[in-house]
């Protein structure tokens, strides 16, 4: 009898033993399950998503990438932007086969674009008529809902952060003219946005309105180090914002 107990004592040892063992098992497979938090962020466009003019190299996708990361998140970033792409130049990137298949991967997507079209490098706006503006308009207008539409057949899930335009020309003559353009060009961007699913444009129309000279690179027209901070910072807040 006694050896009895002592072998069903030892019996519910190992039961209890392996029992243990087993939910340690389940509760790290669940915590692990739970803190995976990968990210991968692919952004489009021209030199203001390249970084362009930044001093420290970081950029708003950089800044957007720290934000991230120090919210505890695990964040992959490929940058396929150029400087000077114009929507044109980006419908032909995007049939790129490396190009679509890292959009196709993304959980996440930023871009600019539309800057190249209406300022053409920084030309004086007094060298636009109005029909020519609107023409210019038109035409992106066209492309970008290609550009949507080939993004989204490729993934159709992750969110699109589209950065809208801001104005670097207020300190010229013609700076209140071109803040009407600009404000007129962003909305029709934002109205073509919301006939997909997942487009967001994110404002930044107001970075320059007030000492916008601080903001500006050398070049007067890309943001400096402090401009792409303040960009990046207002891209993370709308993402977190949506549950990112």
């Amino acid at each position: 009898m006694f050896f009895f107990l002592i072998c069903l004592t030892g019996l519910f040892f190992i039961w209890f033993s392996n029992k243990q063992t087993i939910e340690t098992v389940s509760e790290e497979k669940k915590t692990t399950r739970t803190s995976r938090t990968d990210i991968k962020i692919v952004a489009l466009g021209d030199s203001l998503t390249r970084g362009f003019g930044d001093e420290s190299g970081v950029g708003y996708v950089g800044a957007v990438t720290n934000s991230l990361e120090a919210s505890g998140r695990q964040v992959e970033k490929v940058n396929l932007a150029v400087n000077g792409a114009k929507t044109s130049d980006l419908m032909k990137q995007l049939d790129q086969k490396e190009v679509a298949n890292q959009i196709a991967s993304a959980n996440l997507i930023l871009m600019t674009i539309g800057g190249n079209d209406l300022f053409r490098g920084g030309e004086a706006f007094s060298q636009y008529k109005t029909s020519q503006i609107e023409t210019i308009q038109n035409e992106y207008l066209k492309q970008l809902g290609q550009i949507y539409t080939k993004i989204r057949t490729l993934n159709r899930e992750a969110p699109i952060y589209h950065v809208a335009l801001y104005n670097p020309f207020l300190e010229e003559k013609e700076g209140p003219a071109m803040s009407e353009t600009v404000f007129s060009w962003n909305a029709a961007t934002e109205k073509k946005a919301n006939e997909f699913s997942k487009i967001i444009c994110v404002p930044t129309y107001d970075l320059m309105q007030l000492n916008g000279e601080d903001y500006l690179a050398s070049d007067h027209f890309h943001p400096n180090s402090e401009g792409y901070k303040w960009i990046g910072n207002r891209v993370s807040s709308v993402i977190k914002a949506g549950g990112e």
